[in-house]
């Protein structure tokens, strides 16, 4: 068991016994390496159709959600957009830099 700050962590080690594989694996066809694809592509295109508004993904993120609710408070709007407090000031604080 860990503690960090007032959490506990607890931490279980398994051994696994497997028999030898009689092929390599498919990476190709795992679900892990098929999600880590599909986000990059997903960022690639967003990249792409926003290069014109020099805008980050989180910064979108932001200011889509400010749509919904203009004055929204750091920590609400953070969590709106599953960012910690002080990712969504740093990032508030450069979208203000920009104007």
């Amino acid at each position: 068991m860990f503690t960090l700050g007032s959490s506990r962590i607890y931490v279980a080690v398994v051994r696994l016994n497997f028999a030898p594989m009689s092929k390599a694996y498919d990476y190709h066809a795992a679900p892990g390496y098929l999600m880590r694809r599909a986000h990059q592509l997903a960022v690639a295109i967003f990249a792409a159709e926003t290069a014109s508004f020099d805008l980050t993904p989180v910064q979108f993120a932001m200011l889509n959600a400010l749509m919904d609710e203009p004055g929204e408070d750091q920590i609400t709007l953070a969590s709106k957009v599953a960012f910690d407090a002080a990712t969504s000031g740093a990032v508030i604080a450069r979208l203000e830099n920009k104007g």
